[in-house]
């Protein structure tokens, strides 16, 4: 029984650990957001963003590994037992509740930096175009101008 109750303990703060996870991928996801918005794209920023995601989304595959594995363990005697374990089930469905809206927040916040991201990237390519194309403009006009200098040799009718 005392075991029993570990377990739930455990199952408890694993939820709440994974809830903290997802607000820290929500504070990344809004740091990210700013690095992409700028009027030229903060790269380190963007690149700590995403290393640091990358971490909590680590964590948060290993609490699911480990939730998963202790919940098999709790499953049958939280079925049978739901009277016994009736404020633990409640504080386990409420913060299950609470975790899928936050997947749900990042989600829509994932989506939102991607649709950003892919229009910071389109301006960066129509710069990159902008600048090739003044580019040569430029180098078209250095060249004419040189020609200027350059006296063509010409025919010359010596007759007087």
């Amino acid at each position: 029984m005392q075991d029993s109750k570990n377990y739930i303990q455990i199952l408890i703060d694993s939820l709440r650990k994974k809830s903290r996870l997802l607000d820290e991928i929500q504070k990344q996801n809004e740091r990210q957001y700013q690095a992409i918005c700028v009027e030229h794209m903060d790269d380190e920023l963007f690149q700590d963003t995403i290393e640091k995601k990358q971490g909590c989304i680590d964590e948060l595959q290993k609490l699911d590994v480990g939730f998963q594995g202790i919940y098999e363990k709790v499953r049958e005697l939280l079925q049978t037992e739901k009277e016994t374990y009736r404020e633990e089930i409640k504080t386990l469905q409420e913060l299950i509740r609470k975790l899928t809206e936050q997947s749900m927040k990042v989600e829509q916040e994932e989506k939102r930096n991607k649709e950003a991201f892919t229009n910071q990237v389109a301006k960066i390519r129509k710069r990159g175009r902008s600048l090739k194309t003044a580019n040569k403009v430029a180098q078209g006009y250095y060249q004419s101008m040189n020609k200027l200098n350059v006296v063509d040799p010409q025919f010359m009718d010596k007759k007087k």
